[in-house]
């Protein structure tokens, strides 16, 4: 018994060296996990003389980036941010600005699609026309009583009507937009025109409330149109870099939408407005105050605490001004510090990381 323990032993110290022949970097298994450290770009392919090319085009593109920032070294971590408001929850909404709503879907144009033709389909709806790249579906003439969204009154002579049903990327990522117009034979247009706000508004809310409940009721894993992969499933919002080198939103959207917006992402996000001024294009805002970090104190100190109370805590935390600039057809959401106040480029973009989040 002790001969075999001897002879495992020296079996033992004799396959130490070997694991780095084995294994190492001039062993027999190198480690290739970071060879792709060392690669460089290859030369374009050059095809023969008088062979075409095939046309590419690139799937995944890279975003040029204009200008960079040097990381402190010390990062502090946020602190969670909160779970959103139960107004906010829901995967479909009904959105209105203006005179115009929407219905806002928490579900990319490609599985919107199928969804809304199955709406149309199950209501026996006829077609017109339909374009998935664009996002744009035609119903044909048809009677209302036919649609039985409202009773049909006797011996009243109800006139046809079309709808038109426009599919559009939402403010966030995989999010759809989808507009109804409503148009009947007495607005007298051309049978193509399209008018840009419904004829009848009662008979566009009736059927955006069909609509949005079709949604609502709609499975989580619907199927997904490869066909609607034309419409644009590219956020609206973007953080990106501007010219004096600090984060700045840029917002895809007409400056009265953006305004209303970003004053309800305010409100959303925490941010408690004291003054607004729309000429200058600012909400005039401060945060909640910051809770230090500190140790739980002691039972003496707390009951001293409680029988002489200490400072009053502030109410509110820097005063910030957010201004919303229209910029080359985009609004530049922008947030800068107060008088009293300063604030750094990992602070902005804090801030306007949690308003993105609430754009809608």
């Amino acid at each position: 018994m002790n001969n075999l323990r001897i002879i495992m032993l020296v079996s033992a110290l004799v396959c130490l060296p070997g694991c780095e022949t084995l294994f190492g970097d001039d062993g027999w298994f190198p480690d290739h996990s970071n060879d792709y450290l060392e690669a460089t770009q290859a030369a374009p392919l050059v095809f023969p003389e008088g062979v075409k090319a095939p046309e590419n085009s690139v799937l995944y593109p890279i975003p040029e980036v204009a200008k960079t920032s040097i990381l402190p070294e010390k990062h502090q971590v946020p602190r969670v941010e909160p779970l959103a408001d139960i107004n906010n929850k829901g995967s479909v909404r009904i959105q209105s600005f203006q005179n115009r709503q929407w219905i806002l879907v928490q579900r990319s144009p490609g599985q919107a699609w199928p969804l809304v033709l199955q709406f149309l389909a199950s209501n026996q709806i006829p077609l017109r026309s339909e374009s998935a790249d664009r996002g744009l579906i035609e119903t044909d003439w048809l009677r209302v009583a036919a649609l039985n969204i409202e009773k049909h009154v006797a011996g009243e002579v109800l006139p046809n009507e079309r709808y038109l049903f426009k599919l559009q990327s939402g403010v966030q990522k995989n999010t759809t937009e989808i507009i109804v117009l409503q148009r009947d034979v007495s607005s007298g247009a051309s049978d193509k025109e399209w008018p840009l706000i419904s004829i009848n508004r009662q008979r566009e809310d009736n059927m955006v409330k069909l609509l949005a409940e079709h949604l609502a009721g709609s499975p989580e894993q619907s199927s997904h149109s490869l066909l609607a992969q034309g419409i644009s499933s590219v956020s609206k919002v973007n953080l990106v870099v501007g010219s004096e080198g600090e984060p700045v939103l840029a917002l895809a959207l007409p400056f009265d939408r953006s305004w209303a917006a970003l004053g309800l992402a305010l409100e959303k996000a925490r941010f408690k407005i004291s003054d607004i001024d729309r000429s200058q294009g600012a909400y005039f805002a401060s945060l909640p105050p910051r809770a230090p970090k500190q140790k739980k104190p002691g039972f003496v100190k707390r009951f001293f605490k409680a029988i002489i109370p200490g400072e009053k805590k502030p109410d509110t935390g820097p005063k910030v001004k957010v201004m919303a600039q229209d910029a080359a057809g985009k609004v530049i959401i922008s947030v800068e510090a107060d008088q009293d106040s300063s604030l750094s480029i990992s602070d902005k973009e804090l801030m306007l990381r949690s308003i993105m989040s609430k754009l809608s």
